[in-house]
């Protein structure tokens, strides 16, 4: 999230219908964030404030908010002192309205041509200012602009501006976004992580289990999580409502996604979070019936998703399995290690096990696995409603890894077709 005046503004973006002197700089150089540009010209301190205080982050759920204001306030005879002062409620603010965010605060870019010019010395006392009164905050992070923006005789970099020495050029822009993207990859190696656990079948009670899997995760792992559960037109919990699951705003602002549906029709923004966060290169872990985690009909714009989508992201779409057999009541699947796979972080504390799950076909009789994957488990079907073994072998993966290269890095997926209650 950017927040600040013009020069914010600068970055463009969507919805930024405005001049745009930044050039390709918020994609080529944030792309791999998904970025919201809410900077306004002429804004000042109260002006960001207000914005706060009024609602302009309700109901949103950023890693970062990038704050950058305060020039107009010194161009306008504010002294440094009641600068600093603004910048400072503004960071309590955001702190308040988003408790989960890192604050990246930066006070004016560097003003003035020369070190020792009047205005330059306005902006170095603001930045000091501001140091001292974010000090004590472990959530917030001032970043000094000034070895960006000024050379070691301490004079503006002048290609990176414009001609009014304020605002910055595509130059000064793409530098901008390169220190700020250095300074949020190094913070967020600190940052706490969110997982956004997804249910949706109407077969195996996901609705149930998932919750309990999110509380696990945030005592063993000390994680956030946050689980999105279909609901129907009241508001309660309704597997076999398949086309609303609430709360999938989440996934915005989730590190990884954990995806236990079948068959669902969601409307087109609640789809688009799911797949957005598979193609921005995020973590995702999903269970078995997500290898038919959506169904559209033929001639909607979505129905890549039935099958494509899942080959794609998790390494095989629905295909059939071996059978029910007295659900429950016995095993129907033996499970034991893949060749290897024993001494693997995350089978740590696993034993070959009876699974009461009937087994998932993914490959074998002309079927393979999209990959690159690595079989962590394989299954042995004890029961199998599929007389061709060819076509239909006993022995099946039930647990993998994939990786994808996605365009802003390495994409880690664990799949399993386990999940049988």
């Amino acid at each position: 999230m950017l927040l600040g005046d013009s020069i914010t503004q600068g970055f463009g973006g969507p919805s930024r219908e405005v001049s745009q002197p930044a050039g390709d700089a918020l994609a080529s150089v944030l792309g791999a964030w998904r970025t919201a540009n809410m900077g306004i010209s002429g804004d000042g301190v109260s002006h960001v404030l207000w914005r706060l205080q009024n609602g302009a982050l309700d109901g949103l759920d950023p890693r970062f908010v990038a704050l950058l204001i305060g020039t107009n306030d010194l161009s306008r005879g504010d002294a440094p002192q009641h600068v600093a002062d603004g910048i400072a409620a503004c960071v309590r603010e955001i702190r308040r309205r988003v408790p989960h965010a890192i604050v990246v605060v930066e006070p004016p870019i560097p003003r003035g041509k020369q070190r020792g010019d009047a205005m330059r010395k306005q902006t170095d006392e603001t930045l000091r200012l501001v140091r001292a009164r974010c000090h004590d905050d472990p959530m917030a992070t001032v970043l000094d602009l000034a070895p960006t923006f000024v050379d070691e005789n301490g004079e503006l970099v002048a290609k990176l501006f414009a001609g009014d020495l304020l605002h910055l050029s595509a130059d000064g822009y793409r530098a901008w976004a390169t220190q700020l993207r250095d300074t949020m990859a190094t913070l967020d190696a600190t940052r706490v992580r969110h997982v956004a656990f997804v249910a949706g079948d109407d077969e195996y009670r996901s609705e149930e289990s998932l919750p309990m899997l999110a509380a696990i995760a945030a005592r063993e792992l000390g994680v956030r999580t946050t689980v999105c559960l279909p609901r129907d037109a009241d508001g309660k919990v309704d597997p076999s409502c398949r086309t609303h699951i609430d709360n999938l705003r989440a996934i915005d602002s989730a590190d990884a996604l954990v995806l236990f549906t079948r068959f669902r029709t969601l409307p087109d923004d609640e789809l688009r979070r799911i797949v957005d966060h598979a193609a921005m290169g995020r973590a995702m872990i999903g269970f078995r019936t997500s290898t038919h985690a959506f169904l559209y009909p033929d001639d909607s714009p979505h129905r890549d998703t039935n099958d494509a989508w899942p080959r794609a992201t998790f390494g095989q779409q629905w295909i059939a399995h071996h059978g029910h057999f007295d659900d429950g009541k016995a095993p129907l699947t033996d499970v034991a290690f893949a060749e290897g796979s024993n001494a693997h972080p995350i089978l740590c504390g696993v034993s070959p096990f009876a699974a009461f799950s009937w087994l998932y076909h993914v490959e074998g009789g002309g079927d393979s696995l999209q990959g690159p994957v690595e079989a962590l488990l394989r299954g042995r079907a004890l029961r199998s409603g599929l007389a061709d073994e060819d076509r239909f072998p006993r022995m099946q993966p039930v647990a993998w890894t994939k990786v994808t290269q996605r365009e802003h890095g390495e994409q880690r997926v664990f799949f399993t077709t386990l999940g049988h209650p």
